[in-house]
């Protein structure tokens, strides 16, 4: 039988091994949460701006824990879907000065913005697999991600966790690479 002090120093060590997986990531994995409505906002606000990329008006800046101009990758939640609708990237750079894409101007204090964008339904089956997963983490069990405001942090423990079998933050920052070299293929 374990003693208490061995317990612990285990918590410990498991704490420091996450907390060093994350801090080892170059990139950081962040959800945002929709409606159909504030999803309908941000879609207008795109198309009439002509912007094919990802765009985040947030009514917080993104954690000081996540150092400026990181890549940070964004889940897409739908609260009235419960469904993962896309994943973007952009960098940990908010853009100074102010746009109005919800009709809440709350939501629009702090932006984010990329030129990368994947939709769920121009995903493969092995990436819409894994969005299936992310369906279940993101919304359901007593760690669900559907409230809050902003771009929040995906729980760094599932990540660690999940990456003796799959690294997640490796596979979303390749599905964005394929996408990058095919274009870059399709214009020359």
């Amino acid at each position: 039988m374990k003693s208490q002090g061995v317990i612990q120093m285990d918590k410990k060590y498991y704490k420091q091994e996450v907390d060093r997986y994350i801090r080892n990531n170059p990139s950081r994995l962040m959800t945002s949460r929709f409606t159909n409505t504030t999803k309908n906002e941000n879609d207008m606000y795109k198309q009439s701006k002509k912007i094919n990329g990802s765009l985040y008006c947030t009514p917080e800046p993104i954690s000081c824990s996540v150092p400026f101009d990181t890549n940070v990758l964004v889940l897409e939640m739908n609260n009235d879907t419960n469904k993962i609708m896309a994943i973007g990237k952009v960098k940990n750079k908010p853009i100074t000065g102010t746009i109005n894409v919800y009709e809440n101007r709350n939501y629009n204090r702090f932006i984010y913005a990329g030129q990368h964008h994947i939709k769920r339904e121009d995903m493969n089956e092995e990436e819409d697999k894994i969005m299936r997963v992310f369906d279940v983490l993101c919304f359901t069990g007593n760690k669900h991600m559907k409230r809050g405001q902003g771009l929040k942090s995906f729980p760094g423990e599932m990540l660690y966790r999940m990456s003796s079998r799959i690294d997640i933050i490796d596979f979303i920052t390749k599905m964005f690479e394929r996408r990058t070299i095919n274009t870059t293929t399709r214009i020359m």
